[in-house]
């Protein structure tokens, strides 16, 4: 087989690992390492590991099949409606962090007033535990608290917010071990 790449006609035959990366490395991307982590990660198909590199809003899935996203949307809006503080409880680590400054940017253009709240990796401990939600709540006293990158297991947590009235959406990429909490 003859695959067209950025330097030119390649040639790959068979169907081994090393035919699939190299089939995938001639399309998409000039390094070979890169082309092995996405076969490894499912992206064996040209046209496919191409679609992941350079994504397209019209190829992501329906927001809206996530169970609840009606209401937290309906939530959001109406907190931003109100000039309700939205408290965004973000993980410590790159991922959380990044993502915590992207949605307050976000959410600070669109127009709600967003806090943040980081917890301490060494006092307070990984993801949303419930002594960093205790202090996370004496600090901002949130109406709506949206952990970002954890959450997703933290069904003791999540409980004790929504005990005192707390209405709490999790923006979590990890899977959780049982149905969301």
């Amino acid at each position: 087989m003859v695959v067209q790449n950025h330097r030119g006609p390649a040639a790959v035959s068979g169907d081994s690992t090393r035919t699939r990366q190299a089939t995938v490395a001639a399309a998409t991307v000039p390094r070979p390492l890169t082309a092995a982590c996405l076969v490894a990660r499912g992206h064996a198909d040209p046209d496919r590991a191409a679609r992941f590199l350079e994504p397209r809003l019209k190829d992501l899935a329906d927001p809206f099949r996530i169970p609840d996203m009606a209401a937290a949307v309906d939530r959001l809006l109406r907190a931003r409606e109100a000039g309700e503080p939205v408290t965004l409880f973000g993980d410590y680590d790159v991922d959380g962090v990044t993502a915590t400054a992207l949605l307050t940017d976000l959410l600070g253009r669109l127009g709600w007033t967003v806090r943040q709240y980081l917890p301490d990796r060494f006092d307070e401990g990984y993801g949303l535990t419930k002594g960093a939600v205790e202090t996370c709540v004496g600090q901002h006293g949130p109406g709506l608290l949206v952990a970002v990158d954890c959450g997703s297991t933290s069904r003791g947590p999540v409980a004790w917010l929504r005990e005192r009235g707390i209405d709490t959406g999790v923006v979590d990429h990890h899977q959780p071990g049982d149905a969301p909490a």
